[in-house]
């Protein structure tokens, strides 16, 4: 706290502005605002406070935290339609549901939770009813001059609204250009950290405490204030983003763990495939073995004859002319017709099939003392069987 007067300590340094804030999150830049929360509601110490846009509900909370601390008879009511904008980004109910669980058990008896838009929920307000109200709603210049517009007879003699991201000039926040406007028309104050506090005096009966910050009590151009409050809120800013990077952290955690998980998936699926793979694989191995089992048994061997004469049938069949063989019934002989079998001077299956360097039989038809039905039979088989 150096270089800060001691006139500017005593009337800013309360118990109370060093309070720890109950409720801080990771994704606000209203943290390091909290202690000049705390300091106002006690300056001004509002009958109705209205806060427009909650979303989390941080800033909200320390003015209730400020009001149950200070035992004041102060009605607040946090209006939002916890579905965000272009600028909040889109929630659900959980966002609301987890502020809830936290405003309700603490500050229920004396706070409201409005779900409504801005328009609809001023209705529920007499004029001059309001002694603070902060807007922090969408940031375009036509809807943050809209809720001020709307809102400002519903403002008290001791009226005091507070303007969050008057620093902001990125996208289309226009709360700056409005901002720069309302400064020539109020008492005012500002702080630039924390993307801009603005605080205006719309009342004309403050308290002695707030016109001395607006400026007419102030023999300097308000750095003490801003400093104190800075080097307050940059303890609590700190601790947010460390929040941030915890949160970050779990959830980068989560991720890496979601794809582990899917890569355990996709190993167990390989697994499953080269278990049906390894078990063709057995089964392409038991039937080798019992194939060469097959091939190394005696019936094998001794058919083996008859599987040569089948190869070598199919290559010498092209070569062959039906005209050469006679054709032959193709039903059994009866006694009559056995007498009249011609018996040929030339066989193509004999020349084709004898082979007298590798002699061997591979057919033995068995008719004693009948040589013209054996060759019968022989040329049935071939004009049976060629091709």
């Amino acid at each position: 706290m150096n270089n800060i007067s001691p006139e500017t300590l005593s009337r800013l340094a309360t118990s109370l502005v060093f309070t720890e804030p109950a409720l801080a999150g990771p994704d606000t830049a209203w943290s390091c605002h909290l202690p000049f929360a705390f300091w106002l509601v006690e300056a001004l110490r509002p009958s109705v406070l209205v806060e427009l846009g909650v979303h989390t509900g941080v800033s909200y909370s320390a003015f209730c935290q400020a009001v149950v601390q200070l035992g004041l008879p102060t009605a607040t009511y946090g209006v939002d339609t916890w579905q965000g904008d272009v600028h909040a980004g889109s929630y659900g109910d959980q966002v609301l549901d987890t502020l809830r669980a936290h405003h309700d058990p603490r500050y229920g008896s004396f706070s409201s939770l409005v779900r409504a838009t801005f328009d609809v929920a001023r209705t529920n307000f007499s004029a001059g009813s309001i002694d603070l109200l902060h807007i922090d709603g969408l940031h375009t210049y036509e809807a943050v001059r809209h809720d001020f517009e709307t809102w400002l007879p519903l403002m008290s003699a001791r009226g005091v609204i507070l303007f969050h991201d008057i620093a902001v000039r990125e996208r289309d926040f226009g709360v700056w250009r409005l901002w720069q406007e309302l400064g020539t028309q109020y008492p005012s104050f500002s702080f630039p950290f924390g993307h801009g506090l603005g605080v205006l005096g719309v009342g004309r009966q403050l308290p002695e405490a707030l016109n001395w910050l607006l400026g007419e009590g102030r023999n300097n151009d308000g750095a003490e204030v801003v400093r104190f409050f800075s080097l307050l809120g940059e303890r609590l800013e700190a601790r947010s983003g460390m929040a941030r990077v915890l949160r970050d952290s779990v959830q980068e955690r989560e991720r890496h763990h979601a794809q582990i998980a899917q890569f355990k998936a996709e190993a167990a699926e390989l697994d499953a495939r080269c278990a049906e793979f390894d078990a063709r694989c057995a089964e392409l191995d038991a039937s080798r073995t019992r194939l060469s089992a097959m091939e190394a048994s005696l019936s094998w061997r001794i058919t083996a004859p008859l599987r040569r004469m089948k190869s070598r049938l199919r290559a010498v069949a092209p070569g062959l002319k039906r005209g050469e063989l006679e054709e032959l019934p193709t039903h059994p002989l009866s006694s009559g017709e056995v007498g009249k079998v011609t018996i040929k001077p030339r066989y193509p299956l004999r020349e084709m099939w004898y082979d007298p360097e590798l002699p061997e039989v591979s057919l033995v038809v068995l008719n004693f003392n009948k040589p013209d039905l054996t060759l019968a039979c022989l040329d049935s088989l071939w004009a049976h069987t060629q091709g």
